[in-house]
């Protein structure tokens, strides 16, 4: 919804960059993120289980679905720190 109310000529453009999902925790928190692709390479190859990580994101929206609000987040980079 986000990629077609900003820009719906660039439409498979950001559906092709969002291929991807990665899951993050903190603590006991879970968050499943979209990761723009060019970045995934560059994850798998620095980031292990368990390592440090700075997520770089932008806030795309939220979906509200009854009670839940669903809020929406794009990996845009990150920095490894441990």
């Amino acid at each position: 919804m986000w990629a077609f109310a900003t820009d719906p000529g660039q439409l498979d453009t950001y559906v092709d960059m969002s291929k991807h999902e990665c899951l993050f925790a903190e603590g006991t928190a879970e968050y499943w993120m979209p990761i723009q692709e060019p970045l995934l390479p560059d994850l798998q190859k620095e980031a292990v289980n368990g390592s440090v990580v700075d997520l770089f994101i932008r806030w795309l929206g939220a979906n509200r679905d009854t009670q839940e609000i669903d809020w929406v987040f794009w990996i845009s980079n990150f920095r490894i720190l441990r």
